[in-house]
């Protein structure tokens, strides 16, 4: 599991990586607002409640968690 500490700028943290294409900005539907998340096709945005530093842990499982300890559980298809 990794665990960091990231700024959310206005609200968001981006997940792509440097061959990415998607503009996530297109992403921003009303529904993906209400849910806090944009799914693009090589990229996500989390939308977070606050403007400042966040603590995000990510863990890639090969299934759902064997118990009930996540606060929220997202399951995107993004491809490379």
């Amino acid at each position: 599991m990794a665990e960091l500490t990231l700024f959310a700028d206005y609200h968001q943290i981006h997940v792509f990586d440097e061959g990415s294409e998607t503009d996530l900005g297109d992403e921003w539907t009303d529904q993906a607002t209400d849910d806090h998340l944009a799914v693009g096709r090589d990229a996500v945005g989390v939308r977070t409640t606050v403007n400042v530093n966040v603590e995000v842990s990510v863990e890639l499982l090969d299934g759902p968690p064997s118990d009930d300890s996540v606060a929220a559980i997202a399951r995107v298809p993004v491809q490379p």
